[in-house]
């Protein structure tokens, strides 16, 4: 019975993914439309795993940028273009997904924080990428799941459900300092059945950002530390760079 389950929750996990790339798609018809190809993430989907991360790249047709010739350069992208952006946002949004654009000049790549910044951008443009990133809400939203409880029963997950609440408690003042905090269950304690569920707490920004708050993440990292080691729970903490940006990540365990 428990297989049976946990079979039936993936498989609808799967089918609504491949709704949403549907539902991208048609969304991506108007770039088409304007000689823009867009490229919806097309890798490999298994029923077992949820996607957290995936993207739309859009080369840019350059007829779509106005000249401007008193700059010898170009001008922003038309307003119909970041229109279309900000429409994938939402919708991405409303299913639990972040959105994060970039632009590639020439050469190079440069991350943007928001959509609305594509407006400010006066320059030859060749690419623009839509980074996907699936928000902790949607894996917080497991947490008391009936997969979860057929999985590992109720009493871990209450008492890991506790312990997650109090480390948000926790990390609160990194939110207020506008860092990106995720706490919740490890995407693999939701997918897979470990040993025992496994809490993640993550906390990230901008290179430039993160770098000014190093000694408030080191007390951080005592504090869960000691917190955790009295609830009897093991822990494993790193700092690494990934694109443009720098994570703190600890991995809580009984």
């Amino acid at each position: 019975m428990k297989r049976l389950v946990t079979y039936k929750i993936f498989e609808s996990r799967f089918s609504g993914f491949v709704k949403l790339l549907d539902n991208l798609k048609d969304l991506c018809l108007e770039f088409e439309d304007n000689n823009c190809t867009a490229d919806v993430w097309s890798g490999k989907l298994n029923p077992n795993f949820v996607v957290r991360k995936f993207y739309v790249e859009i080369d840019i047709d350059t007829r779509i940028i106005t000249q401007d010739e008193k700059r010898s350069g170009f001008g922003p992208l038309p307003d119909w273009f970041i229109d279309s952006c900000r429409r994938i946002e939402d919708y991405m949004r409303s299913e639990g997904y972040k959105t994060l654009p970039a632009i590639r000049y020439a050469t190079d790549w440069e991350n943007l924080n928001t959509i609305d910044e594509l407006a400010n951008v006066e320059d030859l443009i060749y690419k623009v990428k839509l980074e996907f990133n699936l928000s902790q809400k949607i894996l917080e939203s497991s947490s008391s799941s009936e997969l979860m409880l057929v999985k590992y029963g109720r009493s871990q997950v209450e008492k890991c459900d506790e312990m997650i609440q109090d480390i948000k408690d926790m990390v609160l003042e990194f939110s207020d300092l506008g860092l990106d905090v995720t706490v919740g269950y490890s995407p693999l304690t939701i997918m897979i059945q470990e040993t025992s569920p496994k809490i993640v707490v993550m906390v990230d920004a901008r290179r430039e950002i993160f770098d000014n708050y190093l000694e408030e993440i080191d007390d951080l990292d005592k504090r869960l530390k000691q917190y955790t080691k009295s609830k009897g729970f093991s822990t494993g903490s790193n700092v690494y760079p990934s694109g443009a940006r720098n994570h703190y990540q600890m991995l809580i365990q009984k």
